[in-house]
């Protein structure tokens, strides 16, 4: 291999690297809008209130213990 093909093999290289650091460091992980932490009273996956609704329905007392 030439020195002038070694040159531009290594120059390509660079900035191959260069365009990946740069690309990679743009990513940006938003912080969750959420609560992660379940409650009795959430809806959805992160939620019990189907309990909640269901010891009512069956007429269950339900109280707050603290």
């Amino acid at each position: 291999m030439s020195y002038r093909a070694e040159i531009g093999f290594a120059a390509v290289l660079a900035v191959a690297l260069v365009l990946a650091a740069v690309a990679g460091g743009r990513q940006r992980v938003a912080p969750p809008s959420y609560d992660p932490r379940t409650s009795t009273y959430l809806d959805g996956p992160y939620g019990t209130k189907a309990v909640y609704d269901v010891l009512i329905a069956l007429g269950r007392p339900v109280a707050l213990k603290v």
